[in-house]
């Protein structure tokens, strides 16, 4: 068939996807700010670790003099995103 019925989601259908979806963007907000963060730091220093995982604050606090202070502050700004 060509043509079929589409049936509407009910109120309760939709906000029961709520959830769902909210950690779908964040997911993909958090993917977006790591790659972010390792796109700046590509030509300065090359990460061995997961950014934003576990290791990346002591990692960031011993190498972030490394890095020139507008791109510093810049890592510092997506580094704060990625925390909210």
């Amino acid at each position: 068939h060509v043509w079929s019925v589409l049936r509407e989601p009910s109120s309760e259908d939709e906000d029961a996807r709520r959830v769902h979806r909210e950690l779908q963007r964040l997911t993909h907000e958090r993917i977006a700010h790591t790659n972010r963060i390792g796109s700046l730091l590509v030509h300065n220093l090359r990460p061995g670790i997961v950014i934003g995982g576990r290791d990346w604050t002591v990692w960031w606090e011993r190498h972030r003099n490394q890095v020139p202070p507008m791109l510093r502050a810049e890592i510092e700004r997506e580094g704060a995103r990625l925390k909210l």
